[in-house]
């Protein structure tokens, strides 16, 4: 009799568990229908435009590179590689046409792995590059874009549909909420955040824990190789910073702002400084929060790389005067409060 009891409860277990790993199954496929091909928070697919989606406010890390990679095959653009600050440069702002390649988060590993996977046409289609050397991306990473094969259909299917994860979800369930709420910011085609109304800064929220600047050996030597590769197939690039406001610089450490800098030009020649920008970094509505800078300073900001004018080019010769110069100007605002 015990052993019968000890069979039946066997069986039932195996059912049990078959049972579980099959409904398992089920919303998994389900939850990833509904994410990646439903919803499709990052305009993957583009199969179903309704009222819950119509609108894209994220980008992704894996498959917007694929897409943008591509437009470059058919038209000629301008190229931004940089973070959430250089976000909301679009084509508005350039003569012809811009990508924005923000979701790679301005790494130089990851930069490099995606341009050295241009085609000859690819580019030819470049206008300039302009890249954000900010504070606080310049790290040791594994690039995913030296594994694959941006020219792949199957590698970037394979991130729409394997990619589930719970930033994925979260991120489909933040679309459908948004296009149901009317959000005033959303990402275009082209990968840029385009405002409707920027938010503005309030000066008083100053955060105490700035990004502290930081580099790493390989970081600096992938920086070297992207120059190298530019230089070589004649593609222009100009390297700038982050626009900064005086209430930000005034509890900065300038001193590792200098250090990663120098740090900078021993892999390329100059660099566009916008650390302290008189017209822009003494109004607090120039920005939208302590960190970044709103729509119309980031198009003040490319009219000045475009036109190379109101915008110091910092290189190892003079980069202490400018230095010395900010730091001075940092002092003042200072002693002024």
């Amino acid at each position: 009799m015990f052993q019968i009891i000890q069979i039946f409860y066997i069986l039932t277990f195996k059912i049990w568990a078959k049972t579980v790993v099959i409904l398992f199954f089920v919303l998994l496929v389900g939850t990833n229908f509904l994410v990646s091909v439903v919803i499709d928070p990052y305009d993957d697919l583009n199969l179903f435009k309704e009222d819950f989606n119509k609108k894209k406010f994220r980008f992704s890390y894996n498959t917007t590179p694929f897409k943008l990679f591509n437009k470059l095959k058919k038209n000629r653009y301008d190229l931004v590689f940089g973070t959430s600050r250089t976000g909301r440069f679009n084509s508005s702002m350039v003569r012809g046409y811009m990508l924005n390649f923000s979701a790679l988060y301005a790494n130089p590993a990851d930069v490099y792995n995606v341009i050295v996977q241009l085609s000859e046409q690819q580019k030819k289609n470049i206008g300039t590059i302009y890249y954000l050397v900010d504070t606080h991306v310049f790290k040791d990473k594994t690039s995913l874009y030296e594994k694959l094969n941006l020219n792949s259909k199957l590698d970037y299917y394979k991130q729409v549909f394997f990619g589930l994860d719970m930033k994925k979800i979260e991120s489909a369930i933040s679309c459908v909420k948004k296009n149901f709420s009317g959000s005033n910011q959303y990402v275009d085609e082209y990968g840029a955040s385009i405002f409707e109304n920027d938010p503005v800064f309030n000066p008083a929220t100053v955060i105490e824990h700035y990004r502290i600047p930081s580099f790493t050996k390989d970081s600096i030597d992938y920086l070297k190789k992207i120059d190298i590769f530019c230089k070589t197939n004649n593609i222009k690039i100009k390297y700038f910073t982050p626009v900064y406001n005086i209430w930000y610089l005034r509890i900065a450490n300038m001193d590792l702002y200098k250090k990663q800098f120098k740090a900078f030009l021993s892999a390329i020649d100059g660099i566009y400084d916008f650390h302290l920008v008189d017209d822009i970094s003494y109004d607090y509505k120039n920005f939208s929060d302590s960190d970044h800078f709103n729509t119309d300073t980031s198009r003040k900001v490319m009219l000045s790389l475009q036109n190379e004018e109101n915008v110091t080019f910092v290189t190892k010769e003079n980069i202490d005067g400018v230095f010395n110069l900010i730091n001075k100007k940092i002092e003042k605002a200072r002693n002024a409060n």
